[in-house]
């Protein structure tokens, strides 16, 4: 707790000069005023001293933009009153309301909160926050500093974009397709009319609703597993970049980002089964049937401006772990047609490979097409055209633009 009475101190000091140089009755008078000051002063200070402060967050996992709230807790344990200020944490500047000003009463508990929220993905503290008070009538004040130690995982932004074009190659329950491989009687879909249907598929209290038979329809399912592979690494070692791509590695890591985030987080909750590999500064690996685990990666990837092995090494590596009831996605900035053979090897141990190439990023659907058209280097045209050749070997080359929503990219593979 920190303390600030220099003011009385100031006062004391002017009346005890005055008392030297005459002693009348109005100095004993700003003497008993003095002394009710000083008695204030240390009654307070006591009484700050025994205030209970706690905090708390609404959630430690939040997205980009979205609101998350901040209670802080103060409980008086004296029969003094007080009029506090409450400053939320410095590091944000979202904070809403800036400061809380309130009376709290003679052995109250009393709850403000303020709610903020973070424009960027990542690992974020808030930093410390103050309770303070300051006397009516300005002459001496006290505050306490509080550091809220508890980290936010920010989460990227989730993109608009329904991803349905896997190979079928394995039953799964509980996932509805268009396939009908096999009928899920776990997954009640509708209710239809008899019509020569199983007994067993009666609905009777439909039919008694309806005053006519009526039989229960099931969805179908049959879904594969899916790999994805994220090249978050600036593409050095094929080619001399300037200055202008490392600018937009930035920009590309935090699209390819929202857009494997998207993904993942659509598949998991259709009970698909996704690995993902992200090629950062740290190589990792998520499986897992909880989403929240992708992003808790997703929220603190970084890219690598000088990675020690190139993306093509890794997906050499992996290739003894693919099936053929794998879909592959492959997203990155840059490759070349350098990475044609081996894209031929993941196809012939896998059922379809997808390559998303989104060196400038891609078009969310509330944003208007632009007239603007991109310049691709070369070496991504030139793997564009010699992939289309694939394509009826289920090897798909997509280059995105800005100009491109993540839906029109995944209607066209």
């Amino acid at each position: 707790m920190r303390t600030d009475n220099v003011k009385i101190k100031k006062i004391t000091v002017y009346i005890t000069i005055f008392s030297f140089l005459a002693l009348t009755e109005l100095s004993l008078v700003l003497w008993f005023i003095l002394a009710m000051l000083w008695i204030s002063f240390f009654t307070k200070k006591t009484a700050f001293k025994k205030l209970e402060v706690s905090d708390s967050l609404e959630y430690e996992r939040i997205f980009v933009d979205e609101d998350v709230c901040f209670t802080v807790s103060i409980k008086n344990h004296s029969n003094e009153e007080f009029t506090l200020l409450v400053t939320p944490p410095h590091l944000v500047d979202t904070f809403f309301p800036k400061e809380d000003l309130f009376v709290l009463g003679k052995q109250e508990i009393q709850k403000r909160k303020f709610t903020f929220s973070f424009s960027e993905r990542g690992n974020k503290k808030i930093g410390r926050y103050t309770v303070s008070f300051e006397d009516r009538f300005g002459l001496f004040s006290f505050w306490k500093v509080y550091e809220v130690c508890t980290e936010i995982k920010v989460f990227p932004k989730l993109v608009a974009g329904i991803f349905r074009n896997q190979a079928l190659k394995k039953l799964l329950p509980s996932q509805k397709s268009g396939v009908r491989i096999l009928e899920d009687v776990s997954m009640f879909e509708n209710i239809s009319e008899y019509d020569n249907e199983p007994l067993n598929r009666i609905h009777w209290k439909a039919s008694a609703r309806y005053d006519k038979l009526m039989v229960k329809k099931f969805s179908f399912t049959s879904m594969g597993r899916t790999r994805i592979y994220l090249d978050a690494n600036f593409p050095t070692q094929e080619l001399i970049l300037n200055q202008a791509w490392k600018e937009l590695h930035y920009q590309y890591v935090e699209y390819a980002i929202q857009a494997c985030g998207s993904l993942i987080k659509q598949m998991i909750e259709n009970n698909q089964e996704v690995i993902f590999k992200v090629f950062s500064k740290n190589y990792e690996t998520v499986d897992s049937k909880n989403w929240v685990e992708y992003f808790d990666v997703l929220s603190s990837l970084e890219g690598d401006y000088d990675p020690i092995q190139n993306f093509q090494f890794y997906l050499q590596e992996d290739l003894r772990f693919l099936t053929f009831e794998d879909t592959v996605i492959i997203v990155s900035m840059f490759l070349s047609e350098s990475i044609l053979p081996l894209l031929i090897d993941i196809r012939a141990r896998c059922s379809k490979v997808i390559v998303l190439l989104m060196p400038y990023g891609f078009r969310l659907e509330d944003e208007e097409k632009t007239e603007y058209v991109e310049r691709f280097r070369d070496e991504l045209l030139t793997l564009q055209q010699k992939g289309e050749v694939l394509e009826e070997n289920h090897v798909l080359v997509r280059l995105v633009s800005s100009n491109h929503s993540l839906l029109e990219v995944y209607e066209s593979v």
